[in-house]
């Protein structure tokens, strides 16, 4: 019941995180909420047993934190952080295979990393859409219901924030 209970309570969170993220005009501000959110999911999955959601997760943190720095940086250090960012999640699939859970977060994980380095505006909500896409495989297959809920919120959180932001498109 406790178990439940803290699956449940950082699910709710890290949803509400995202979400607030996700229709901020600001692309400052969604990557940071996306860091915090992906905190929380990383609690989340790994209170599942969903050791490859919970070990991309963790990366997507990093990944914030890092893409956030570099975004003004020359080119040459975003290409590298990039690349080694998705070299990492290929890795980390490899290590916590599970099949095509594994194959799935690694794939979301990967065009994650890509638009946090070089996408902005509405290109980038909507690529977070994709993304939310590759993730409702994962909440299938660890039969979690409202995550799956969550994810297909933050797709249509992620097109909304698309429209918003439209003008940059």
């Amino acid at each position: 019941m406790q178990s439940s209970f803290f699956i449940n309570a950082t699910g709710v969170v890290a949803l509400a995180v995202n979400l607030r993220g996700l229709v901020q005009k600001s692309d400052r501000s969604l990557r940071r909420a996306n860091a915090w959110s992906a905190a929380l999911w990383t609690i989340n999955s790994f209170l599942m047993d969903a050791h490859s959601a919970a070990a991309m997760s963790a990366l997507s943190v990093g990944r914030q934190i890092t893409a956030s720095s570099v975004d003004l940086r020359a080119w040459v250090i975003k290409a590298i952080s990039c690349c080694a960012f998705m070299l990492v999640a290929a890795l980390m699939a490899a290590f916590t295979w599970e099949g095509l859970a594994s194959a799935s977060t690694a794939a979301a994980s990967m065009l994650a990393t890509y638009a946090m380095f070089y996408l902005h505006g509405s290109r980038l909500r909507a690529t977070l859409a994709a993304v939310a896409a590759l993730w409702v495989y994962n909440g299938i297959v660890y039969e979690a219901w409202w995550q799956l809920a969550s994810t297909m919120i933050s797709l249509g959180t992620a097109m909304f924030g698309a429209w918003r932001t439209r003008a940059s498109w």
